[in-house]
């Protein structure tokens, strides 16, 4: 993710982004920062995601893992792949 104020990238699981509250500040210039999902990004990632989990979906239950493991791990991808960062209007 990058910040929007200093164009940095800030990692989803740095301090400042894994505290509680709905205001985050950038770890770099200390602006605040409002982390979001963002659809379009979700939707353009849906695709190769739910074709990769089909094509993963045998290796998986051949080690027995759940058949809903590869379904779940690439909800979870997308949706972390997804985060953006924007501007926290006060």
């Amino acid at each position: 993710m990058k910040c929007p104020h200093c164009e940095k990238n800030v990692s989803l699981f740095s301090n400042n982004m894994t505290k509680w509250g709905k205001v985050k500040y950038c770890p770099h210039c200390s602006n605040p920062v409002k982390p979001y999902l963002s659809l379009k990004m979700a939707v353009i990632l849906f695709v190769p995601f739910v074709i990769a989990a089909l094509l993963l979906k045998p290796v998986f239950t051949k080690y027995g893992l759940g058949e809903s493991f590869s379904s779940g791990l690439a909800t979870a991808l997308i949706c972390i792949l997804s985060f953006r960062l924007k501007k926290h209007e006060a």
